[in-house]
């Protein structure tokens, strides 16, 4: 009914890796759910991402958001802010997420997961930081009364 979850999560096909970012580096990074059965509710404690798009492509004006939900076969574009101290370690995590009938719930479904580290290098060759537009790009209004009328006017 729920499908089904395993006990062993992967990330870029490694169980746990370790990524490092530039303290102060903006990372632009597409994040897809390929699991079968599995919504990930994702986290970096402390962390915001700025999510600029999805599978319908960018948006037109970036959201802040402290965790972004992704269902099975969903991607999601997020640019993720190197705000640690060099040398510090923080953790992607896939938070509790209740999808479950209460008859098919799985016994863990409240625990956290831990995804991947992040570690937070020190780089002097980093020069300036990166500034998100306020607009991405330009999404034309859809005018769902003129496209209906054109539509059912034969």
């Amino acid at each position: 009914m729920n499908g089904r979850e395993g006990d062993v999560l992967f990330v870029n096909d490694e169980v746990m890796p370790e990524l490092s970012n530039r303290s102060g580096e903006v990372q632009r990074r597409r994040i897809v759910n390929a699991s079968g059965a599995r919504i990930y509710r994702l986290a970096l404690e402390g962390h915001t991402f700025t999510h600029i798009g999805s599978d319908g492509g960018l948006f037109e004006h970036p959201k802040e958001v402290d965790e972004i939900i992704l269902s099975n076969g969903e991607w999601a574009e997020l640019l993720a802010h190197g705000i640690g101290e060099p040398g510090s370690n923080v953790t992607l995590q896939d938070l509790p997420y209740d999808r479950y009938m209460p008859m098919w719930q799985s016994s863990n479904w409240d625990e956290t997961n831990n995804l991947l580290t992040l570690r937070y290098t020190d780089d002097s060759s980093l020069e300036e930081t990166f500034e998100v537009p306020e607009t991405l790009r330009k999404i034309p209004e859809l005018n769902i009364i003129d496209y209906f009328s054109r539509l059912y006017a034969g």
